[in-house]
């Protein structure tokens, strides 16, 4: 009887120190943003902070509009030049001044990624909806902490890999391969600083890097929820 109350108690300590699956990571990290009832009641996000260029030691103010279901405007303005790349919800364009002074409608892998920078729930939260397939890949330390690697994969074909901490449950990193100057490139983010609005935790500055270097930090100044937003700036120009 002795030996068997042993096994148990081991079994038992085993079963608590289990990880959890994918399904319960994902549920733990929107519970932990604020819960999916308060992210929906979030109907828009206007953004406005700065990018500071780490090569170059300077700094470019931008602007994030975001609006459900899937519209999302972003503007940085650099040596007084605005560079626009935004999604209506079915076209994707940008203006770039270096390029001309005409929209330009994107391509179709360009229309993909830009159309996912609209979910700002992020693709852990709701991902079977959106039609997002979760792997749990083990757990990998992040900046000294644990987190858990999850690989999401996207309708499209697109891959995407996300870091959750194994405490907070909060996002800490994120990378994916792009195409970066007609070359194929491994960038990564590092969400921090997160912030209430509306009682959902928001990062506040995000570290980007590219094949390890690092490449630049944002740092968002203002985050207006539910701020009116009209429609007609997500559309293209001359459309």
């Amino acid at each position: 009887m002795v030996r068997l109350l042993a096994l148990l108690a081991l079994a038992a300590s085993f079963a608590m120190a289990a990880d959890p699956t994918v399904d319960e990571i994902a549920a733990k990290h929107a519970a932990a943003r604020g819960g999916i009832e308060r992210m929906a009641a979030i109907r828009s996000l206007k953004v406005t902070g700065k990018m500071i260029m780490m090569q170059a030691q300077a700094e470019a103010p931008l602007t994030l509009l975001i609006k459900r279901p899937n519209s999302v405007r972003f503007e940085i303005v650099v040596s007084g030049n605005k560079v626009v790349r935004a999604f209506d919800g079915s076209t994707a364009w940008d203006l770039n001044p270096a390029r001309g002074p005409n929209a330009r409608k994107s391509d179709e892998q360009e229309t993909r990624r830009t159309s996912e920078t609209a979910d700002f729930d992020g693709p852990l939260v709701n991902a079977k909806g959106k039609g997002i397939t979760l792997e749990l890949l083990g757990k990998e330390d992040i900046e000294g902490s644990p987190a858990y690697k999850v690989k999401a994969i996207r309708q499209g074909g697109d891959v995407d890999y996300h870091w959750v901490d194994a405490k907070s449950y909060l996002e800490v990193k994120s990378a994916s391969r792009r195409t970066v100057m007609g070359r194929e490139m491994e960038i990564e983010a590092f969400p921090g600083n997160y912030k209430s609005v509306h009682g959902v935790l928001i990062p506040t500055s995000m570290e980007q890097r590219i094949e390890g270097r690092p490449l630049a930090r944002i740092v968002w100044e203002t985050i207006e929820a539910n701020a009116p937003i009209d429609d007609a700036v997500f559309k293209m120009p001359g459309n």
